[in-house]
C-alpha cells in the first residue's frame, strides 16, 4: 500500500493536463511587522534580506515526471496584474504598485523567480492590511495558478514567533529522481527581529499524515534544523515545528514538494455545479459550498490511477486539525471520510470563525 497527499492551499488541478504548481519563498512565510519606528524585516534598508519567490511546475510531460518551466508567468498583487514591459526585469508602476517593487528572472530552462525589493508596509501606528501574491504559469493556452499570502501585523516588543525558512534560493523542493534533499530551519523572531541563537527554547518537528501529526524529531534545545530527504516525501508533505519557551508555545507549518515523484494528487474544486475558485467571496449566499474532488495521476503518462481511497483532513493554517465531532452537523465527515470528494459549506466556516481552511487529501493506492 502506498500513500500520496495533497493540500488545496498549495495546488489544484486545472484543464486537462497534469501540472502541479507551487510557490516557494526563501523566508518560508512571507511576512512583515511594523510599528511607529520602522518595518521589520526592512529589506529596503538591507537588500540582503529581500525575499525571493520561485514558481515551480511539476509536469507529466517531462520524461521522468519532473519539473518543467512554463512558457511565461503572470504576476498579480492583490488581484492587480503587475506590468513588466518587454525585455525589462523591473515592473512598471500601476495603481498602488510602485515601479521597481518586483524583479523577475528566469525562463527557458531556468525556473521563474521574483525578488521583492520594496516593503509591503510602512512604519506607523495605523492598522495595515495583509496582501496576496498570485503567479500564473502559462503553458500554451492554459494558466496554472499558485498563490502566497503576505502576513502584515503590528510589531509587539515581547511577542515571539517562529517561521520555517530554507537554504538557498530554491528551498522546500526535493527530487527523488536525483536523490536531492532540503533543510528546514526554524527561525525564531522576537519583536519581529530574528534571534541569532535559540537560547533555552525547545524545538519539536512533526510530519502530517492521514492519522494526524507524527513526531519525526523529538523536542530538544538547539533542534532548529530538519533535513527532509526525497524518500520522506510522497508528492507533497507538510511539516510543523513547535517551539516551547517557558510558558509560551508557538508553531509554524511548511510544505515540501517532490518534483520527481511519479504520482500526483490533483484536487479539483466546484460550487456543486460548475468549476469554482477555492474561496468564498463576501457576496456569497449563506447556502454556498465548495466541493473538493481528489484524483490520482501518473506524471509520466498522465494516466489516472483508478483504484484508490481518499482520507480528508480539515485544519486551520496553524496546523490544528479541526474537531471531527463538529463536522457531521454540517454534512462533513472530514477526517474519517474515505470518499474521493468532500463538500465544505460556507456556514461551517462562518459558524466556527474559520477565515482560512486547509483541505488536505491523503490518497492510498496499491500498484
Amino acid at each position: 500500500m502506498s500513500t500520496a497527499s495533497q493540500s488545496l492551499t498549495l495546488i489544484r488541478e486545472l484543464g486537462g493536463d497534469i501540472y502541479a504548481p507551487l510557490i516557494t519563498c526563501t523566508m518560508g512565510d512571507l511576512f512583515q511587522r511594523y510599528d511607529a519606528d520602522g518595518v521589520y524585516p526592512d529589506w529596503e534598508a538591507d537588500p540582503t534580506k529581500c525575499p525571493v519567490l520561485t514558481y515551480h511546475l511539476a509536469s507529466s510531460l517531462m520524461p521522468n515526471g519532473g519539473e518543467t518551466v512554463p512558457d511565461n508567468i503572470l504576476l498579480y498583487y492583490d488581484g492587480v496584474l503587475v506590468p513588466f514591459n518587454a525585455g525589462q526585469t523591473l515592473n512598471a508602476a500601476t495603481g498602488n504598485i510602485p515601479a521597481g517593487m518586483f524583479r523577475i528572472s528566469g525562463g527557458g530552462t531556468t525556473p521563474y523567480q521574483v525578488k521583492i525589493l520594496k516593503n509591503f508596509c510602512s512604519k506607523g501606528t495605523a492598522a495595515q492590511a495583509g496582501h496576496n501574491i498570485k503567479m500564473y504559469g502559462i503553458v500554451g493556452l492554459n494558466r496554472y495558478p499558485a498563490n502566497i499570502p503576505v502576513d502584515i501585523q503590528p510589531r509587539t516588543e515581547s511577542g515571539e514567533e517562529v517561521h520555517i525558512i530554507g537554504e538557498g534560493n530554491n528551498p522546500f523542493v526535493v527530487d527523488q529522481n536525483k536523490g536531492t534533499s532540503t533543510t528546514l530551519i526554524a527561525q525564531v523572531y522576537s519583536g519581529a527581529v530574528p534571534l541569532s541563537a535559540p537560547g533555552n527554547r525547545t524545538f519539536k518537528w512533526e510530519k502530517l499524515t492521514a492519522t494526524g501529526w507524527v513526531v519525526v524529531s523529538a523536542a530538544a534545545v538547539n533542534n532548529t534544523r530538519l533535513v527532509v530527504k526525497a524518500s520522506d516525501v510522497e508528492a507533497y508533505a507538510v511539516y510543523r515545528v513547535t517551539v516551547v519557551h517557558g510558558s509560551d508555545t508557538y508553531m509554524d507549518t511548511q510544505s515540501v514538494m517532490d518534483s520527481g515523484d511519479p504520482f500526483y494528487v490533483g484536487i479539483s474544486v466546484t460550487d456543486g455545479t460548475a468549476t469554482a475558485e477555492p474561496t468564498f467571496p463576501v457576496s456569497a449566499p449563506a447556502s454556498a459550498k465548495r466541493v473538493f474532488t481528489a484524483s490520482l495521476l501518473a506524471r509520466r503518462s498522465g494516466a489516472t490511477i483508478p483504484a484508490y481511497t481518499t482520507t480528508w483532513q480539515l485544519q486551520r493554517t496553524d496546523g490544528t486539525i479541526l474537531n471531527n465531532s463538529a463536522l457531521p452537523a454540517y454534512g462533513i465527515i472530514g477526517k474519517s471520510d474515505k470518499s474521493n470528494s468532500i463538500s465544505v459549506p460556507l456556514k461551517f466556516m462562518d459558524d466556527n470563525g474559520v477565515k482560512s481552511l486547509q483541505v488536505t487529501a491523503f490518497v492510498e493506492f496499491t500498484l
